[in-house]
């Protein structure tokens, strides 16, 4: 009688642990996806942030007597790119004009904008003559 309560509770915790992995495998994706749309999110507000900061630089530089924030311009990144979050920032600049790209680099939406402070948007890559996106 004690060898079968044994297996019995063996069976059970079994199928408790079969079930538990059933259900563990189901949520993955959708932390997959939730983590995507989070990656998405930033990439977007950076891209923004990016836009602000040179747009200020930009109104300071017009400005007689005017001291560009240290703040403003440590948003504004280097020339090159750089790959965090799942996505490539890239910048450039070719004298007064810059564009700076968020590239997704797996999948999700890609972000392009440039001194017209018109930002782009588009699935995978992103360029001037993408939708504009708010």
């Amino acid at each position: 009688m004690r060898r079968q309560a044994g297996f019995v509770l063996l069976v059970e915790l079994m199928i408790s642990t079969v079930i538990f992995a059933i259900l563990a495998a189901m949520t993955v994706p959708f932390v997959l996806t939730l983590q995507q749309v989070a990656n998405e999110q930033v990439a977007h507000r950076r891209v923004m942030q990016v836009s602000d900061a040179e747009a200020a630089l930009a109104i300071c530089a017009m400005t007689n007597g005017c001291v560009p924030n240290v703040a403003v311009q440590a948003i504004v990144p280097a020339v090159g790119s750089i790959i965090t979050q799942g996505y490539t920032y890239v910048m450039a600049v070719n004298g007064s004009n810059w564009t700076f790209t968020a590239t997704p680099i797996y999948q999700g939406w890609a972000y392009y904008i440039d001194d017209s402070s018109v930002l782009h948007c588009d699935r995978m890559s992103a360029t001037k003559t993408s939708p504009i996106c708010n």
